[in-house]
């Protein structure tokens, strides 16, 4: 059996009426048909919107990357240039792990090794230490010390010369982050300078004591032919009168 809708439209210029027949299946697929295309741009729409959002977050989270990102290069490049003007090297490392997250470059200037190297293996500073004072420096830290200093002598890598250094390590926390932080200053001319201070301290008291005892000496030796001269002058005076 077929079915049918009847359609039917008013003639406007006389009181008959246009009727028409036409299968209902025909008119059912099309309005599937348009349902199906009405979906369709729908899902398209929704998609696109969808898409266009996803770009956009996507957008802003590498915005906020390449901002951290720069945020970091400029801090480090600031750190290190701040750290071209002192004598003292800045260590930053994960307290958790030990591993070296950060290094000024000035390394290489004051004890004679290469950033990569001290990052690679924080022993690299001094490979010649069997004890690792530096591990154990920070054993201390981690057992409850808030800061520990201790001073040492060293030999650059590099060149050779001898360093006086002073180093400092505590460990600092931000937020949910936690870092320990090593400071080794050169303080080798300033050693020089104080040692020099107490060579020339004791130059002058060396002098200050000869010359004491000179002046005692002297004044010994002169006084006796004195009073020799004295005692004559006085008997001719006499003896003239």
């Amino acid at each position: 059996d077929v079915s049918y809708y009847m359609i039917y439209r008013p003639i406007s210029f006389s009181s008959w009426s246009l009727v028409g027949m036409i299968e209902s299946d025909i008119v059912n697929r099309n309005i599937n048909l348009l349902q199906q295309a009405t979906a369709g741009l729908g899902v398209m729409v929704a998609g696109a919107v969808l898409i266009i959002i996803l770009m956009f977050v996507l957008y802003l989270v590498a915005k906020e990357k390449n901002r951290q990102s720069d945020e970091i290069r400029f801090r480090d490049e600031l750190f290190d240039g701040l750290s071209h003007n002192v004598n003292d090297v800045f260590i930053i490392l994960e307290h958790n792990t030990g591993a070296v997250s950060s290094i000024t470059s000035n390394i290489r200037e004051i004890m004679g090794v290469l950033p990569e190297e001290v990052k690679a293996d924080l022993s690299a500073i001094d490979p010649e230490d069997p004890e690792c004072a530096i591990a154990k420096k920070l054993d201390e830290l981690h057992s409850g010390n808030e800061r520990v200093f201790w001073s040492e002598e060293y030999t650059n890598r590099a060149d050779g010369t001898g360093k006086y250094l002073e180093i400092t390590a505590y460990s600092t926390r931000f937020s949910t982050l936690e870092r320990d932080v090593i400071v080794i200053a050169d303080r080798s001319e300033d050693r020089r300078l104080r040692d020099a201070l107490a060579s020339s301290l004791e130059i002058a008291r060396n002098a200050n004591s000869a010359k004491s005892n000179f002046l005692a000496n002297m004044s010994h030796d002169i006084r006796t032919p004195m009073n020799a001269i004295i005692g004559f002058s006085t008997l001719l005076v006499r003896d003239a009168s």
